[in-house]
C-alpha cells in the first residue's frame, strides 16, 4: 500500500513550505519557480489556504502570499484539510460502494482506524520543523529524521512512537 497525497494537498504543501521560508510576499509565479510546480494550478488552490487562515493575500502590484501565522502553528494536516477538504472514507476497500452503516464490511474498522493514524502522524509534524531542510533550495522532502513533533492537544504518544518506529534501524 502507498500513501500518496493528491496533485492538490502536494502543491499545498509545498507552497506553504516556500512561504515559511520567505522572509516576505511571494506571488504565485514565484511559488512556482521556487518548489517547481505548474503556475495555473497554484491559483486553484491558493484561495483555500486563504479561506484556512493559512496564507494571507495581499492585492496589487506588489502583492502576494505569506503565512497568516507562525510556521509552527501550521501542522500539514492543517494544509491538507486546506487542500482536500477533510473527507471521510466514503468507499470500502473490498466493493465499488460505501460501507452500509448497519453492515460494515470486515476490515471497515481497520482501514478507519489507519486513516486516524495517519491523520495524528500528519498533525503532530508543523512546518517551522520543516522549513530548515529546505533552505538548500531543494524541492524534494526533507527526510523524517530532522522532523520536529509538536507537543499540543492533538498530540498522540502512540502516533509518535508509530511514526519512529522506521527510524530504529538507522
Amino acid at each position: 500500500m502507498q500513501l500518496r497525497l493528491t496533485r492538490r494537498a502536494d502543491y499545498a504543501v509545498r507552497a506553504v513550505l516556500a512561504l515559511a521560508e520567505a522572509d516576505g510576499l511571494l506571488t504565485t509565479e514565484e511559488l512556482a519557480r521556487l518548489m517547481e510546480m505548474p503556475s495555473g494550478f497554484l491559483p486553484q488552490i491558493m484561495p483555500a489556504l486563504v479561506r484556512d487562515g493559512i496564507l494571507e493575500r495581499r492585492l496589487g502590484r506588489h502583492g502576494g502570499y505569506r503565512l497568516a501565522r507562525p510556521a509552527s502553528g501550521i501542522s500539514l494536516l492543517d494544509v491538507i484539510d486546506a487542500a482536500e477538504g477533510r473527507m471521510p472514507m466514503r468507499s470500502c476497500v473490498l466493493r465499488a460502494g460505501a460501507c452500509r452503516r448497519d453492515v460494515p464490511c470486515v476490515v471497515h474498522a481497520t482501514v478507519v482506524n489507519g486513516e486516524r493514524a495517519q491523520r495524528r502522524a500528519f498533525a503532530i509534524v508543523d512546518f517551522g520543523s520543516l522549513v530548515g531542510p529546505f533552505r538548500a533550495g531543494s524541492s524534494r522532502p526533507p527526510p523524517h529524521a530532522g522532523v520536529v513533533m509538536r507537543r499540543d492537544e492533538r498530540h498522540d504518544p502512540a502516533a509518535e512512537r508509530e511514526l519512529n518506529a522506521g527510524d530504529e534501524g538507522r
